[in-house]
């Protein structure tokens, strides 16, 4: 699989998802970072991957687990 830059965890995700034999990129990360901006509010390139490894209460978006009555459910065989 050829990708112009070494894909971010949600695109590296698929990338395991489809299995292929190798992963071919151009640029890392950072090279990208010099030439990238895309006005995010809640990270920017230089800052996802550390807030990507805080705990989800932590992160810049806030995120709160709901309780739903069987909620597993469509988890099971």
């Amino acid at each position: 699989m050829y990708v112009t830059a070494y894909p971010w965890p949600m695109c590296l995700g698929a990338v395991y998802d489809a299995q292929p034999d190798r992963l071919f990129f151009a640029v890392t990360r950072e090279e990208e970072g010099e030439h990238y901006e895309d006005g995010n509010r809640l990270m920017s390139l230089a800052t996802f991957y550390d807030e990507y490894a805080k705990a989800p209460e932590d992160r810049a978006l806030s995120a709160e687990q709901i309780r739903v009555d069987a909620a597993t459910a469509p988890f099971q065989a």
